[in-house]
């Protein structure tokens, strides 16, 4: 009985989320980044993607299976969380920006494409029609959408405007999605070796920033809401947190020991306002 009893109890705590960050501040800056601390962990299939929903009540999670709703308050349930099924792999996933009701999964089956859900049901929702051409994943951010071409560069349409910037002289890694930084005209990237970060600004058109930290090939990155700091996942056991403004690499976290889990960090992911961040791993995700 007493040991029964001391196992109810650890397990009670593994359940009790940490303190977020230090100082009682409640949004991830650039001078509390370095206090980053392990929140939760939630273990559902491989997190090869993740995204919040637009208004930050869900965290969609994508990978061979389709695309899991978490929902965001009550990570410490025993829920089955929702099951978005799809026909392949999802490569990117991204709540539609109009309403932030629907969810589009870019998937990799036979023929690249994509599948569309409803948030609140998960039901699928008719086919659409979404050109997504040689590019390997898409990403959505405010009014832009990027592309993903790999050795043959990148693209970015102002849904605005119409208007679509491209750049055929970089080369991109296909294991790491394009992102937009908010408030800006800039993107960032994996390069082609896969190991540093390059952020570009597509209306200026300039000269490429390039970010050196990894080891390993980069898996992921993501933004803060207020564009102020870029985060890289990789298979170096680690994510690295950067200073999009300066290009300064601010903290890199190695991943604690887990026998029975990889460290490789397979995908991160911001929450809307700022104040937690998402890692995920072969078979949990880490909450910080």
């Amino acid at each position: 009985m007493r040991l029964s009893l001391i196992l109810t109890l650890l397990f009670a705590m593994l359940l009790t989320p940490q303190v977020l960050l230090a100082q009682d501040d409640t949004v991830i800056t650039t001078d509390n980044v370095t206090e980053l601390t392990l929140q939760n962990r939630v273990m559902r299939g491989s997190a090869d993607v993740m995204t919040w929903s637009a208004d930050g009540a869900h965290i969609l999670v994508g990978g061979t299976l389709g695309v899991w709703r978490y929902d965001a308050t009550a990570l410490d349930t025993v829920t089955e969380p929702l099951l978005m099924p799809t026909n392949g792999e999802v490569a990117g996933v991204a709540t539609y920006e109009v309403d932030g009701a629907t969810v589009v999964a870019a998937v990799h089956d036979e023929v690249d494409g994509a599948q569309v859900f409803d948030l609140a049901t998960g039901e699928a929702a008719p086919a659409l029609a979404l050109e997504l051409g040689d590019a390997d994943d898409m990403t959505s951010g405010g009014q832009y959408v990027t592309f993903n071409h790999g050795f043959s560069g990148v693209s970015v349409l102002d849904t605005a405007t119409g208007t679509i910037y491209t750049n055929e002289e970089v080369d991109l890694s296909r294991e790491a999605p394009v992102v937009v930084i908010p408030e800006t005209t800039q993107v960032a990237w994996a390069s082609s070796s896969g190991n540093n970060v390059i952020i570009w600004d597509f209306v200026a058109s300039g000269e490429p920033m390039e970010l050196a930290g990894h080891s390993g090939g980069i898996t992921d990155l993501t933004v803060s809401s207020d564009g102020a700091l870029l985060v890289s996942a990789s298979t170096d056991d680690s994510f690295i947190v950067w200073n999009v403004a300066t290009g300064d690499l601010l903290q890199t976290f190695d991943q604690p020991d887990d026998p029975s889990i990889s460290r490789d960090v397979y995908a991160v992911a911001f929450s809307p306002d700022g104040s937690t961040l998402l890692s995920g791993h072969n078979q949990l995700i880490r909450v910080w």
